[in-house]
């Protein structure tokens, strides 16, 4: 099992800016997002790039897209807490299983699934 103590994110709650940089054209994934007398407070992490929309290329999907990576980016931390949480009572289940004859319906396709995502989010 992949172990948490491999990965040191950026601890706190992750959030994105949702007002987005009109002069950067991106939008902003950190920590700390908060109102501060009416303003929006963020400290970055990371940021996701969006075309400019002077050019001819740009369409609105691309923004949506944008806006959907950032949720998604947004929400890592807490995936792979409950991934890793989840991967842990599966194990105890299989064992559980094996030690009392039941059939708890976990298979081992769905134990190497969360381990796999869990490396991926840990192992560099």
């Amino acid at each position: 099992m992949p172990s948490m103590s491999k990965v040191k994110p950026t601890p706190g709650s992750w959030c994105y800016d949702t007002s987005e940089d009109p002069f950067h054209h991106q939008l902003l994934i950190g920590v700390g997002c908060h109102d501060s007398e009416g303003g929006f407070e963020i400290d970055p992490v990371c940021q996701i790039k969006l075309p400019d929309p002077h050019l001819p290329i740009y369409h609105s999907q691309f923004k949506d897209q944008a806006r959907s990576n950032a949720r998604l980016i947004a929400a890592a931390p807490d995936l792979l807490e409950a991934c890793t949480m989840a991967l842990a009572r599966m194990n105890l289940a299989m064992a559980n299983d094996h030690s009392t004859g039941s059939q708890s319906g976990i298979g081992q396709g769905h134990v190497r699934q969360l381990e796999d995502a869990i490396a991926k989010a840990v192992n560099p």
